[in-house]
């Protein structure tokens, strides 16, 4: 499909987010995002509706050891660059899949999801829960371990508190975005994005 067709006509319940690097996109596209969401979310008749307020504006970012949580951290040899790579590498490499499979058959993106459901070998599964192993790792870096053993609703509240208490401190969080420590690497963007005719 053309990126400039009329045949796209968002209607005001679309969502977009302003973020290009692959990064953002898989946090994003992860199971911890959509756990946030699943909670958070309003609902319109049955179906669930997205809303800046209180899904993203409230949705924690991996921290990459900046609460100073000292006590009994979990020890990585990689490093939030290595770790930050890895999140853009699965989000491409599930993306890419999903734009083979709905090419291949003539799906939408709501057909090819209904699939997941379905008992049995799926690479788009497989690759959803590789891109989730990833973003946990990122996740937990410089965070106690105590913090691993909560399911992943109870982890983004317990994440979400110890940011507003940073916050409360004056100290900076890491929020929505390419971490800082990114800046300057070119292997977290793609050149696959939708472009706006200017």
């Amino acid at each position: 499909m053309n990126l400039y067709s009329s045949d796209i006509r968002p209607n005001d319940a679309v969502q977009t987010f302003v973020l290009e690097d692959d990064y953002s996109f898989g946090i994003l596209q992860s199971s911890f995002h959509w756990e946030w969401f699943k909670a958070r979310c309003s609902t319109l008749s049955e179906r669930f509706r997205y809303t800046s307020e209180t899904i993203f504006d409230s949705f924690p970012w991996p921290q990459w050891g900046t609460l100073n949580q000292t006590f009994n951290v979990a020890k990585t040899k990689k490093t939030p660059l290595d770790l930050a790579g890895e999140v853009a590498k699965a989000a491409r490499d599930l993306r890419n899949l999903r734009n083979k499979l709905t090419s291949d058959n003539n799906y939408s993106l709501r057909k090819l999801y209904t699939y997941l459901e379905l008992p049995g070998n799926n690479p788009l599964r497989d690759a959803q829960r590789k891109l989730d192993i990833v973003v946990l790792d990122a996740y937990y870096f410089g965070l106690p371990k105590e913090m691993q053993k909560m399911d992943t609703l109870k982890f983004l509240l317990k994440l979400n508190e110890l940011c507003a208490q940073a916050e409360e401190t004056g100290r900076t969080i890491v929020g929505p975005g390419l971490p800082s420590f990114c800046e300057g690497h070119f292997e977290f963007f793609s050149d696959d994005c939708v472009r706006f005719k200017e």
